[in-house]
């Protein structure tokens, strides 16, 4: 698995806050990190943004991914810059840099390929 990914994002501002660039990244730490504040394991992280893109997910994501360079960012105000007018640029690159740091979370999710091995079902002759 990679360590993770990077990436930069222009914040526009919202009334008197100006834009900001931030830093990104996603990594292991941020991936356990999601996990305790979702209650979710990272497969059913993998799930859900493949298919059920609910705000408090999103905003999640981008909150845990602020966090290694701006970790001054509250989760709330994360969710408030994701609704500024003209930030429509955020979440694609949230969601690129999140898959880049998890390839292949999504093709694991589908397989089940994450699950624990089973033992062999024993025939008795044993």
């Amino acid at each position: 698995m990679p360590t993770g990914a990077m990436a930069v994002v222009r914040v526009r501002g919202g009334g008197d806050v100006p834009e900001q660039t931030l830093w990104l990244q996603y990594d292991v730490d941020k991936l356990i990190l999601l996990e305790e504040l979702l209650d979710l394991d990272a497969q059913e992280i993998s799930e859900r943004l493949s298919n059920n893109r609910r705000l408090g997910l999103l905003r999640a994501v981008f909150w845990a991914g602020l966090q290694e360079h701006q970790p001054n960012i509250a989760l709330k105000a994360a969710g408030e810059m994701l609704l500024w007018p003209n930030n429509e640029a955020i979440l694609p690159t949230v969601l690129q840099a999140f898959v880049k740091a998890f390839p292949n979370a999504d093709a694991e999710a589908a397989s089940g390929a994450s699950d624990p091995p089973t033992a062999p079902a024993s025939d008795g002759s044993g």
